[in-house]
């Protein structure tokens, strides 16, 4: 059985959870504006498109954000091996032990 997320995790998941649903809201909100200004208007206004992208963009950070945070809260976070603990008679350090 695995443990869960730590309290650190929990809090970090929470962040990211906040600031995704911002940017997701935010994202999605300017992306349907210009989607909806497009469809309107019969063609794109001229020199609109980085905005567009820059709203997909927005959308797509707030995704991502979401999706590492549940990551997070499932206690799966990024493939980081834990530390193995070295045994002194294996240690490949060149430095002698000393002897304070």
């Amino acid at each position: 059985m695995s443990q869960g997320p730590s309290a650190g995790a929990i809090l970090l998941a929470i962040f990211l959870i906040l600031f995704g649903l911002c940017f997701l809201l935010l994202g999605g909100g300017c992306t349907a504006f210009w989607i909806w200004a497009m469809l309107v208007g019969g063609s794109w206004p001229e020199g609109y498109g980085a905005f567009f992208l820059m709203s997909v963009a927005t959308l797509a950070v707030g995704i991502l954000l979401l999706w590492v945070s549940v990551k997070l809260l499932r206690g799966s976070p990024a493939a980081v091996p834990p530390p193995v603990p070295r045994d002194d008679a294996t240690s490949t350090d060149p430095t002698p032990p000393s002897d304070s």
